[in-house]
């Protein structure tokens, strides 16, 4: 298998093995690689045909650059068995970060830690600038969000589900979700517990990209996934 290369010069690609068991450090690894911009397409729409919705506005540091969408300083948890210690790294906006390590390197845990679900020990984390806790509210409208399957509401019909969630998310996209419905072939009259683990993971896809969100953190989104 290849391996990327521990520190990738700057805006090079890494290995298309990004997310494999990669890392022989014992905690995860952050990697960076570029998206193409915005100026480089021939239309200011993106790729489901909608302009560009309005962005919290960026924060600035001290010399006048914007600041990271997501900076994580020093994080630790501690559990009876494993710990994080002093994670640390930041996402500028257009770029892609990949967390890669081995199996209990502490990547799902360190997803988890940004996202609030575990409270961490020790360690910062800001979005967009600012301490998540100062506009949390605001901030998880700018996020979406896909780990693996659906493992809440499996009977419950993914048109009851989406009508819930949807209230969440003031910049809720109608048209975007109806887009993705069509692409990814989904039908709203079943339930999660119908659907193959594929197509669980296509419907979170599908909600995770239907509110505008200015920031995607996916953990194993291709779980289940045919590669074709």
């Amino acid at each position: 298998m290849r391996r990327p290369a521990k520190n990738p010069p700057e805006g090079q690609p890494v290995s298309q093995d990004l997310f494999a068991e990669a890392s022989p450090t014992p905690h995860p690894a952050a990697v960076n690689r570029p998206v193409p911009s915005a100026q480089d397409a021939t239309s200011p729409q993106d790729a489901m045909g909608r302009l560009p919705a309005e962005r919290i506005p960026a924060a600035r540091n001290q010399e006048g650059r914007e600041s990271a969408v997501l900076e994580v300083r020093n994080l630790r948890k501690q559990y009876p068995s494993f710990a994080l210690h002093d994670v640390s790294f930041s996402l500028d906006r257009g770029r892609i970060t990949g967390l890669i390590g081995r199996n209990g390197a502490g990547k799902s845990t360190t997803l988890r830690a940004i996202l609030g679900f575990v409270h961490p020990d020790a360690g910062e984390i800001r979005f967009f600038g600012a301490p998540h806790s100062a506009q949390e509210r605001r901030v998880r409208e700018k996020l979406g969000f896909v780990s693996g399957g659906m493992n809440q509401y499996s009977n419950r019909r993914l048109a009851d589900i989406t009508a819930v969630t949807r209230g969440f998310y003031a910049g809720w996209d109608a048209q975007a979700y109806a887009e993705c419905l069509r692409r990814f072939e989904l039908d709203e009259r079943k339930t999660p517990a119908q659907l193959s683990s594929g197509m669980q993971v296509k419907y979170a896809l599908a909600l995770a990209l239907s509110h505008r969100a200015e920031l995607l953190i996916l953990d194993e989104p291709t779980s289940g996934l045919d590669p074709v």
